[in-house]
């Protein structure tokens, strides 16, 4: 049996041309090749089954210049954060709790306030050297718990 793209399965009433039936559609295999000949010219080619005919192919292509990668994050200069943690606490006299924070960054400078289920609250400061030589790691921001006494 063909492997047809296509088909339709019934039957057809000859007296009445009353018709009934399904339509079956199969996989359509297709391959686009882009070649570049010389630098900024391209062929294409689609392959697909033997009875294919294509008599037009147009390609538009997008300038690298406008081109927006969703991967690689805008580098913010200024900005808010806000998070919160668990604190385990290794002393036997001192509960475990919740921290709670908010703060704000400039380029590398992180100004943290945060406080907790147990009472405390703290400030941090963090600096990121990566932030000129690793953008992206500028926005991982590593909270820690409020120092105890």
């Amino acid at each position: 049996m063909k492997d047809w793209f296509i088909s339709w399965d019934g039957s057809i009433h000859k007296k009445t041309a009353h018709y009934k039936g399904d339509w079956k559609f199969g996989s359509l295999p297709l391959q686009i090749v882009l070649t570049e000949t010389e630098k900024g010219i391209w062929n294409s080619r689609l392959i697909g089954p033997e009875w294919l005919k294509v008599e037009k192919m147009e390609i538009n292509a997008i300038k690298p210049e406008d081109i927006v990668s969703p991967y690689v994050p805008e580098q913010r200069n200024i900005g808010f954060m806000f998070g919160g943690g668990y604190v385990k606490s290794f002393a036997t006299n001192i509960n475990n709790g919740l921290s709670v924070g908010a703060g704000l960054f400039f380029k590398n400078h992180s100004f943290i306030i945060n406080g907790t289920s147990t009472n405390t609250i703290g400030f941090n400061y963090y600096y990121s050297p990566f932030y000129y030589l690793f953008p992206f790691l500028s926005y991982l921001y590593f909270w820690e718990d409020a120092l105890r006494q």
